[in-house]
């Protein structure tokens, strides 16, 4: 029973998007104090809907700002209507506007400057070109806003490919400042446990760092940044054009110290004589395993229609990516495993597993820790699963039956952590870290 309240928790955090926004800032080539005056003229220039967002410094890392966003607000719906897919409706819900290809269904007369509500597709049962009123599947109200385009424009033939702002969200039932292509090469919008994640592994000037799932680029810059544009990273990515994403992610923000490689890191586990690229065994200084997971920790996400197949692979791929890491890593070296899941069989199991096959890994306290500790499994005591970090923001909604938490759970954990605890670093998306050393 206490694991299904669990997970209707876990499900329910995850479809609201999280409070705050978080920010990095490319401290080699800008102080905080200056971005957050930056930042904060250009939100209070944007500004469309009167609220007052205030940009501020989070106290315990060097590089990262906070912006706390509102809602839920309620929103009166108007006649004219839009659908959009659910990546699309997501991002709305994190501060974006509508990009012309996220629609998917538009009322017939909609007109440039008219008001819309713009509805979620659900179920991802809408065909695109349809006409709202023909769509009779669930779909999610995410607010109104003012079409910058017609129907025409978007779904005639030869316009298939239209790009640019399609809507201009006016009233979202959650509202977070726009932030689009704000300053791109000195800012970049990262959700704040991925940022922890990198502070954690703590790179040095003179390191050889691997980032093995380097794709889309934002912990590699992280990485090469607190390495002062000094040392090496060597960044891998199995999808060759997802490597072109770091490299146009790097160069925007002038980093010269890695070197971006397409490559599938987890076959070479099953060699013999382990080689990725040039490199031997035991040559990394730190590694970084950020690996692909079941994303179950994304927020918001209001549909989840991963299958039991899909989920049962995803610890066989990371044990086989995690084999590679120890072959690679030196003695004495620094290794760090990560993922965005809640799933216990891709965080701790992985963790417990990789204790017993690897005799010479060592679980060690992370620095900053700021998230809750790890959850106790088979394999793993609780002294090691205090070193573990796990950032679960469902237990925010135990806040609402407070009284009822503090008499049933006075020496809970998670009672602690939300009561002692900023609330910023709570609520953000579900995450985990494990870090380790090579005897």
């Amino acid at each position: 029973e206490n694991v299904n309240k669990k997970l209707e928790k876990i499900l329910k955090i995850g479809s609201l998007p999280p409070l705050f926004t978080t920010l990095r800032v490319n401290n080699l080539h800008l102080e905080r104090k200056h971005a957050i005056k930056l930042i904060q003229e250009a939100i209070d220039e944007e500004e469309r809907t009167g609220l007052k967002f205030e940009v501020k410094n989070h106290p315990e890392l060097n590089d990262c700002i906070i912006i706390q966003n509102f809602g839920p607000f309620n929103v009166d719906t108007v006649t004219e209507e839009i659908i959009v897919d659910h990546s699309c409706g997501m991002s709305v819900l994190r501060g974006s506007d509508i990009y012309s290809t996220g629609i998917l269904s538009m009322s017939p007369y909609v007109k440039v400057g008219d008001l819309v509500s713009v509805y979620v597709d659900v179920e991802n049962k809408c065909r695109r070109g349809l006409l709202t009123k023909d769509f009779h599947g669930k779909k999610f109200f995410i607010g109104n806003g003012v079409a910058m385009v017609t129907r025409a424009a978007v779904f005639c033939t030869g316009n298939n490919k239209l790009k640019g702002i399609g809507v201009r969200m006016s009233e979202c039932i959650y509202r977070s400042p726009q932030l689009y292509d704000l300053l791109p090469s000195l800012i970049h919008p990262q959700n704040l446990p991925s940022i922890i994640c990198v502070h954690v592994l703590n790179p040095s000037s003179d390191d050889l760092v691997l980032d093995m799932c380097a794709a889309p680029g934002g912990k590699t810059s992280h990485i090469a940044t607190l390495m002062g544009n000094k040392g090496c990273v060597v960044a891998l990515d199995k999808n060759r054009n997802k490597t072109e994403t770091v490299k146009r992610h790097l160069e925007k923000w002038n980093i010269s110290n890695v070197q971006v490689h397409h490559c599938d890191s987890s076959k070479n586990a099953r060699q013999r004589n382990a080689k990725i690229l040039k490199f031997k065994r035991e040559s990394f200084d730190k590694i970084l395993l950020d690996a692909p997971c079941s994303g179950l920790g994304q927020r918001p996400s209001i549909i989840n229609d991963i299958t039991s197949s899909q989920l049962s692979s995803y610890p066989q791929l990371q044990m086989q990516l995690f084999e590679t890491a120890v072959q690679l890593l030196k003695k004495g070296g620094t290794m760090v495993y990560s993922t965005c899941t809640t799933n216990i069989y891709e965080n701790e199991s992985i963790t417990a597993w990789a204790l017993q096959k690897f005799k010479n890994l060592k679980l060690v306290k992370q620095d900053p820790h700021l998230g809750s500790s790890g959850w106790i499994v088979e394999g793993l005591t609780e002294e090691q699963t205090r070193l573990l970090q796990r950032f679960d923001p469902s237990i925010l909604l135990d806040h609402d039956n407070d009284d009822d938490l503090q008499d049933h759970h006075q020496d809970n954990e998670d009672y602690y952590y939300l009561h002692h605890s900023e609330r910023y670093d709570i609520d953000t998306i579900g995450f985990f870290i494990a870090k380790f050393t090579k005897l």
